[in-house]
């Protein structure tokens, strides 16, 4: 037997679809603007599922923990600010594997870029350095499965499927030999198996993975047992989640191995889960800015508001025309809660059409969003997705169902077969009150698009303190030691500037594609001073086009080993009155240095940063003899780029030139390079990014608010048909009545403009504050804003005014 409401139901949704192909034009507009909002939510949910899922695969990820370390002033105990490292010294995690119990493993994650021979064909690759424990605590799968001891070979290595597939193709990779090149050393290493590195899963980010002892190859035995010295990340996996005190214990037993009894240096541990959502402890693992997942959700909920808006505003205004309907239904009898249900009904029948048109638009659109996020977001179904999708399209179904029972169910019979005017006051203020929601908005999304872009120009166009443009640097490929290096960029240097397309070269250790070498110098007082280190060739200066301000470039002179370059920072920040007269301070300086110049402050990080204190020297020695601690992406101090300025001309040719040069000095090492605008616009590929997201979640919200106002203004003009023809009648012209129907509309962005204009300023003021360097929010942002919104509605509204306006009185008044 059939259940007694079937035959109800069933009456409601055929009303409903009739109702749907009798207004096809409020259907269309009401259908298309909450699925295309569906869409884009959706593809958002996807994007916040993905990055808030990292990390999780891991079986062992509750007990799992980096250690960072950071300073802290003895006296106060206050944390000195910007001090937080997940860069510490290599001997950390086996010595707190000795020393702690509950510490059941551990392993360092290093990495260095070496050459990859197969074949004798040289590769530049990152390679990634691990212990033992490292696959015990993680879940990276081996494929051969014996997961067990295989890093304890010193010739395994471990490959993704991405680099076994780019080396051996179709071919059986197990047990194939790879020769490895790391600083002034080669060794064979045998492929032990193919690891899963659940690229967009996972926090740590490899491709290639080898035992950590390795990294001999690369660093010295003293870099390698120093506390002093730091470039691994070490992990920890416990016994049981960490206790409050652990950091008391660890810093405990690293300052008694040390002999630090000053108490500045802590150590303490920050659970895997927290890793890829915290921006304050550097490291080599990848994060994201939670604040920018909090965006991204803001964005959601913004686009999710104005369709939800559009859709009641747009159903509700549509209902008004049915309130003789509703009276003759309560005349025959119809109970109300008959009536809420087939008002409800009909909003589930609307929603449930744009749920699933909008996950279509979703499934189509998302390769697209993945090449816009820089991601690959699977759109597998699952059932919280189904769930979500399913809440997502009863959000506004609900809501717009006892929005409309709630203004309309209430009317009396007699009112409203009379067609008395009693809902217009109700009609007044709900619809106007959700219209100035809407714009305002729009007008927050328009502002942020206008400010992020602005900020993004002005990062582009600020004068960085050097001529990035027609500057690349060319990897040396890691030379044996630093008389090589020196020897590979003289030859190259008198080949290259033969042509006469190339205008300077240099060469440096440290690129702009990662953090420059910072040294700690301790002063007498027991104060560490921390300053930023590049080791160049003497004419670095002229290639990158730094303004010298005092003093003498470096030369060829017999005091040349000894001189330094320094910024104005670093200056400023010692108050010398004069710096050619002044040494570094330092107590454990054994080798004189002399300062012969001073630069002009350049940029060698983003804009995020301030910039720093800097040391240029053509001989380590002259700095590191005085250094007593280390942080450094690159290591030991060698040439590791070159640094080419190209002149005017076809770039094409002398990047051709350069290339085939490369081959005649260097053929055995792959030539590869990188303009260092590039690299300075990588800084700010999350910006980038976001400012894209935004500029799509702008657009969608504009549309949509633009599609939902036409409606509206039909709806209304419709209503106001008498009215127009009785104006007309007295001799109104017609931009008289178009500007008659405007100006409420007029009047409600004005509002609009009010609301939005605060919100929108504390909001991009706050993120600006994330760079160091940046525009002054201006009025004008707010302005352009506003003016944005108010062209789209007195268009919008203009149009359809115009057309009502333009229509003879006797149309309108003959049914009257």
């Amino acid at each position: 037997m059939k259940a007694p409401f079937s035959p109800i139901a069933k009456s409601h949704i055929k009303v409903a679809f009739r109702s749907i192909l009798k207004h096809r034009f409020y259907s269309s507009i009401n259908i298309l603007g909450l699925s295309f909002s569906i869409a884009f939510v959706f593809l958002s949910w996807l994007f916040i599922q993905n990055e808030s899922s990292y990390d999780g695969f891991h079986e062992n990820a509750a007990n799992i923990y980096r250690t960072y370390t950071y300073n802290v002033v003895p006296e106060t105990g206050e944390v000195v600010d910007g001090s937080h490292d997940g860069i510490t010294p290599v001997p950390l995690g086996p010595a707190l594997k000795e020393e702690v119990p509950s510490v059941t493993h551990a392993s360092r994650f290093g990495s260095s870029t070496g050459t990859v021979i197969l074949n004798n064909t040289p590769y530049e690759e990152l390679i990634c350095m691990v212990d033992q424990d490292f696959l015990e605590m993680f879940s990276f799968s081996v494929t051969n499965g014996s997961t067990f001891n295989i890093l304890n070979n010193q010739n395994a290595i471990l490959l993704s499927s991405e680099k076994a597939k780019k080396y051996f193709g179709t071919n059986e990779p197990l047990g194939q030999e790879l020769e490895i090149t790391l600083s002034d050393s080669t060794r064979t290493f045998v492929v032990a198996g193919i690891v899963e590195n659940h690229d967009n899963k996972s926090s740590i980010k490899f491709d290639i993975l080898v035992p950590f002892q390795t990294m001999g190859m690369a660093a010295s035995e003293t870099h390698m047992t120093s506390y002093n010295v730091s470039f691994v990340e070490n992990w920890i996996m416990l016994d049981r989640p960490a206790r409050s005190n652990i950091s008391e214990v660890l810093t405990s037993i690293i300052n008694t191995r040390t002999g630090n009894d000053d108490g500045d240096w802590i150590v303490d541990v920050q659970p895997l889960s927290q890793v890829h959502f915290d921006t304050k402890i550097t490291g080599y693992a990848s994060y994201t800015n939670p604040q920018k997942l909090w965006s991204m959700g803001a964005l959601v909920i913004l686009v999710l508001v104005i369709a939800i808006i559009n859709f009641i505003a747009l159903t509700t205004g549509h209902s008004f025309n049915r309130v003789k309907e509703m009276g003759l239904r309560k005349t025959l009898g119809t109970f109300k809660s008959a009536l809420r249900f087939q008002l409800i009904a009909e909003s589930f029948v609307f929603t449930l059409i744009s749920g699933l048109l909008g996950v279509v638009i979703a499934w189509f659109m998302l390769p697209a969003f993945n090449q816009l996020i820089e991601a690959t977001i699977p759109g597998a179904f699952s059932a919280t997705n189904i769930g979500f999708i399913v809440v997502l399209t009863l959000i506004p179904g609900i809501i717009c169902g006892l929005s409309q029972s709630a203004l309309l169910v209430k009317i009396k019979p007699i009112e409203a077969l009379k067609g008395t005017n009693i809902l217009s006051s109700k009609e007044s203020w709900f619809n106007q009150g959700l219209i100035v929601l809407q714009f305002s908005i729009s007008i927050l999304l328009i502002i942020g698009t206008i400010a992020i872009r602005s900020q993004m120009n002005y990062i582009q166009q600020r004068d960085l303190g050097f001529d990035e443009e027609r500057l690349i640097e060319i990897s040396t490929q890691s030379p044996e030691n630093l008389q090589e290096a020196q020897l590979l960029f003289q030859r190259f240097k008198a080949e290259v500037l033969q042509n006469p397309s190339i205008s300077e070269v240099s060469a440096s250790m440290n690129s702009f594609q990662e953090p420059w070498t910072q040294f700690a110098f301790a002063q007498t007082d027991g104060e560490d001073e921390k300053l930023y280190f590049n080791l160049v060739d003497r004419n670095y200066v002229e290639a990158m086009q730094i303004e010298l301000v005092q003093g003498e470039k470096f030369s060829s002179g017999d005091g040349a080993a000894t001189s330094i370059l320094v910024n104005e920072e670093l200056v400023r920040h010692f108050e010398w009155d004069n710096p050619l007269d002044q040494q570094l301070p330092g107590r454990n300086f054994d080798t004189p240095h002399k300062i012969i110049g001073v630069v002009k402050d350049f940029h060698f990080s983003s804009l995020h940063n301030e910039i720093e204190p800097v040391i240029l020297a053509i001989n380590p020695g002259t700095v590191t003899s005085g250094a007593t601690g280390l942080s450094t992406y690159v290591w030991p101090p060698n040439l590791y780029q070159l640094v080419v300025r190209i002149g005017p001309g076809d770039i094409r040719e002398s990047m051709a030139f350069l290339e085939s040069t490369w081959k005649e000095v260097n053929g055995a090492k792959p030539f590869t390079f990188k303009f260092i605008d590039d690299s300075l616009a990588e800084s700010y590929a999350e910006e980038t990014k976001w400012q894209q997201l935004i500029d799509v979640a702008s657009a969608f919200a504009i549309i949509i608010a633009w599609m939902g106002l036409l409606g509206l203004m039909r709806i209304s003009v419709q209503k106001r048909l008498k009215e127009i023809g009785i104006r007309k009648v007295l001799g109104s012209s017609v931009f008289g009545v178009t500007f008659s129907l405007s100006k409420r509309f007029l009047i409600l962005v004005g509002i609009a403009n009010l609301i939005a204009w605060p919100v929108a300023w504390l909001g991009v003021s706050q993120w600006l504050e994330s760079f160091s360097y940046r525009i002054d929010m201006s009025i004008l942002i707010l302005l352009a804003g506003g003016l944005a919104v108010a062209l789209v509605a007195v268009f919008s509204v203009g149009f359809q005014a115009r057309r009502a306006a333009s229509v003879n009185p006797v149309e309108c008044l003959r049914n009257e």
